[in-house]
């Protein structure tokens, strides 16, 4: 009895670990591939720009980033359609709220947020599956969604966080 109860744990720890590291997966498959634009910022260089104020003199909420990924991909590279659906669904399984889906014509934009219990965005993850082209953008820090409202974006995703509404509570 204590055996399976230590398979079981270990089959459903394996599971979500798998889930949680799905996007890492899909970065360090495509980064290297040729013609594929890869962007990885954290650490000491967000700091340097969490330090930069804005016009009202305030500090960025950038203080507050831990890294951003982003991951662009040409038509010319072939994206498997089920990894693209893997990788949505271990989205979804892991905690991740689809906050908007939007298909224009060809292209279509899912944003998605990871909140924990005090509603702190942990994580925004951007997919835009287009004709000419696939990007994945990852977002990690302590963020609320007004935060988001900030983000200056070009195109459709930017104009996407600038509707998305406010916490439903007021921030801690």
């Amino acid at each position: 009895m204590k055996n399976l109860f230590v398979l079981l744990l270990t089959l459903a720890t394996s599971g979500l670990f798998a889930q949680q590291k799905a996007i890492e997966r899909f970065f360090n498959q495509y980064q290297g591939v040729e013609n594929a634009t890869h962007l990885n910022i954290s650490g000491n260089m967000l700091e340097w720009i969490s330090n930069a104020k804005d016009e009202n003199g305030d500090y960025r909420f950038a203080s507050r980033l831990k890294g951003l990924r982003v991951l662009s991909l040409p038509s010319s590279i072939t994206v498997d359609a089920s990894e693209v659906l893997h990788l949505r669904q271990s989205i979804l399984a892991n905690r991740f709220e689809e906050l908007i889906r939007v298909r224009d014509g060809k292209e279509l934009v899912n944003i998605y947020l990871l909140e924990n219990n005090q509603q702190v965005i942990e994580e925004v993850v951007i997919l835009v599956e287009g004709e000419t082209e696939f990007t994945l953008v990852s977002l990690t820090g302590e963020l609320y969604r007004e935060d988001l409202h900030k983000l200056e974006i070009e195109g459709d995703a930017g104009d996407m966080f600038r509707h998305i509404p406010d916490d439903k509570h007021p921030r801690p």
